[in-house]
């Protein structure tokens, strides 16, 4: 650790003086909306010096902003959803309110009205506002869905999981036939999309997930469900602000506290008798399978810290849930498929594995366990009308048993319920966003953020593992029965540190203009320990073959181990990286019904460390290396047409390329299989030269 952060430091505070050489120099925030227009007297001449102040209703946090000589206004970084009011006033003249204004995630919401001379004080104006006017925003370009904290509360879920509505988008499937937790983008892998809470990536960045989601190989969840406030799928944003996917990009947005106390809390139950039994077991005898269960409760806090400044949200959900695994036991209907076992084959074997020390096992079914654990705690801070400082917290646990057995007649092995393994995941995710809006309408949004992932593989049993050949059930069915810790899971753990830096800032309008410019950089460690085999893996042709201690020329054995050193613990493979982003983006309204969006991003993947192949690696190859420093440049542009100035018509679209980064699984193999780390050994008679 202390090495990756000596490298990853002096790039992180180069980033940080270029973004704080960038603030020092505003379009809507990437997890936040915005708001602008034109404020001009009776007569429609520009009116400069207005005061424009946005208050959040339920928070009471206020955003002032002024209009330039050309009476334009800017506000950035308004929390979405609403209701805002809006308070408009400029000396000499009536005051005008607008009530009930909400913000569209990732959208402008545009805001034109006059100020009426007045000699004397009048009360004020109060218009409401159309809440649907944010669709035709001139910033809503490509293609999106947004699903709303009141939609979030009307769908129907299941497994209360964030693919459960990312489904809901049309241009996506589901891909993971046995939970329809996966998820593919227009025909795109899994491993292309980005999710984001809060801004914050919390992919699982190696790649090996139906989700892509950190906790993904244990069925875990990012956030719990009553924690989010609004759901975004963008398949095509053409504001540079966005990056590093080629699927689609899911942002979350988590809710936050308010100057009202609420809660909510929650359960659900379901079994077999709820969600119905599988095709398998329809019309067989009872009982066809284990008991089935998921039990889903949790609840939410939030409220005042102190009123109109400072606020508080958390989250608590939990899951326990038990599956059937799949294949054939004794007493299994056979719907079920597979080879079943006899009794008196199981007792033998068992005897067998008495005399060497090894935990003996049974032909009955098996249910994989899944317990889950989400929390979550959320700060928001306003200082001042112009600052926000928000600060969120979440750890996820997960654990999920993995143990099924195969319905294949051709080729059949029985397996012990002891040759499987426990999948467990912990995140832990921070981070840290402050939000500025200065008084000529500029902006700036900076996020910091660290996710930290550990996924670990726990075989049930710490033994090598036996297969043994030779066996025929009651039925005249050959079979094999397989026992002992599972040969993948034997040496099997993966850590994951990424810490992510963003900085946008957006220049006050000039003119129908404004710009946009800003850094996104993500830092990459990853410690990956594959020892496939490490306990040892043995074959026979029968039981009397492994009761008698077979030698090498009748019998298979497979072990991993160290190259360099036989005997010593396999190192894990580690290596960092980095992904550099630049961009900038102009806002140009060319007319009041056409706008047009273009800029140009750049992303730059690096690798701190090349693989150290052994010498003969490097005399064979050339000495291969990964890529990296290459920029990868992201020229995008979109356009947004109110055909007929009412709000009731619309065209949008535009161009734009998009690259993201690589399942990081396909990386880490250039640093284990290299010649010099882990060796894989095999004798028997199928080994002649003694190597699987």
């Amino acid at each position: 650790m202390q090495n990756w952060f000596r490298k990853v430091l002096p790039a992180v505070a180069a980033v940080f003086a270029t973004a704080l050489m960038v603030g020092t120099l505003s379009a809507q925030g990437v997890t936040t909306g915005a708001a602008s227009g034109l404020i001009t007297d009776q007569d429609g001449n520009p009116l400069a010096g207005a005061t424009v102040e946005f208050t959040h209703t339920p928070t009471g946090f206020r955003t002032t902003a002024v209009t330039n000589v050309r009476g334009i206004f800017t506000v950035q970084g308004l929390e979405p959803g609403g209701p805002y009011t809006v308070r408009i006033r400029q000396i000499g003249y009536r005051p005008v309110t607008q009530e009930r204004i909400f913000i569209a995630l990732g959208q402008t919401f545009r805001l034109n009205t006059s100020l009426d001379l007045t000699a004397v004080e009048l009360e004020d104006i109060t218009v409401v506002a159309d809440p649907t006017a944010a669709e035709f925003a001139p910033t809503r370009q490509g293609t999106r869905t947004t699903i709303s904290e009141e939609q979030i509360r009307d769908l129907p879920t299941l497994n209360r999981r964030v693919t459960d509505l990312a489904i809901a988008t049309p241009q996506i499937v589901p891909t993971d036939a046995n939970n329809g937790q996966g998820i593919s983008v227009v025909g795109q892998n899994n491993r292309f999309n980005t999710i984001q809470l809060d801004g914050s990536t919390v992919n699982d960045r190696f790649g090996l997930g139906a989700t892509g989601t950190a906790g993904g190989q244990a069925q875990g969840k990012p956030i719990g469900y009553d924690a989010i406030k609004e759901f975004q799928v963008e398949l095509a944003p053409y504001d540079v602000r966005q990056g590093n996917f080629t699927g689609a990009l899911i942002n979350v947005i988590t809710k936050s506290g308010t100057n009202n106390w609420t809660g909510s809390a929650f359960g659900y139950f379901r079994n077999q008798n709820t969600a119905g039994e599988p095709l398998g077991c329809r019309g067989a005898p009872d009982p066809c399978l284990n008991e089935f269960k998921n039990q889903q409760f949790g609840g939410s806090l939030g409220g005042p810290i102190v009123r109109d400044k400072a606020h508080f949200f958390t989250n608590l959900e939990f899951q326990r849930a038990s599956t059937p695994a799949t294949g054939p036991f004794i007493g299994a209907p056979p719907s079920i498929g597979g080879v079943q076992p006899d009794q008196s084959d199981i007792d033998a074997m068992n005897a067998v594995l008495a005399t060497y020390g090894m935990a003996p096992g049974s032909g009955s079914s098996v249910a994989n366990d899944n317990p889950l654990e989400n929390f979550m705690v959320r700060a928001d801070w306003g200082l001042g009308s112009n600052n926000r400082l928000v600060f969120r917290y979440s750890f996820n646990k997960a654990k999920l048993d993995v143990f099924n057995r195969t319905t294949s007649t051709s080729d059949p092995a029985f397996r012990y319920e002891n040759n499987g393994y426990q999948f467990t995941n912990k995140t832990h995710n921070p981070s840290f966003q402050w939000f500025t809006n200065f008084t000529n309408g500029s902006s700036n949004e900076f996020r910091l953020s660290y996710n930290r992932l550990r996924d670990e593989r726990d075989p049930f049993v710490a033994e090598p593992q036996v297969t043994v050949d030779g066996f025929t059930n009651s039925s005249g069915d050959d079979y094999q029965i397989l026992t002992g810790s599972e040969r993948f899971s034997q040496g099997n753990r993966l850590g994951q540190d990424i810490l992510e830096l963003t900085d946008n800032f957006t220049l006050a309008s000039k003119g129908d203009h404004r710009i946009t410019v800003g850094t996104r950089n993500e830092f990459y460690r990853v410690e990956n320990l594959f020892a496939q085999s490490s306990f040892g893996v043995y074959s026979f042709d029968n039981l009397a073959d492994f009761a008698s201690g077979a030698s090498p020329d009748v019998a298979r054995y497979t072990v991993s181990g160290s190259l360099g050193n036989p005997g010593e613990t396999v190192a894990p493979a580690v290596f960092n990286s980095a992904t550099i982003g630049l961009y900038a983006q102009d806002q140009w309204q060319v007319t009041p019904k056409f706008s047009l969006t273009y800029g140009l991003r750049v992303d730059i993947p690096i690798f701190f460390d090349q693989p150290e192949y052994a010498a003969q690696v490097n005399a064979d190859f050339g000495n291969p290396s990964v890529p990296s420093g290459k920029p990868l440049w992201n020229p995008r542009a979109g356009f947004n047409w109110d055909i007929d100035g009412l709000g009731n018509q619309q065209v949008r679209g535009g161009l734009g390329m998009f690259t993201g980064n690589p399942a990081y699984v396909w990386m880490s193999n250039a640093y284990s299989n290299n010649g010099t780390g882990i060796g894989i050994l095999g004798c028997g008679p199928t080994n002649p030269n003694g190597f699987a």
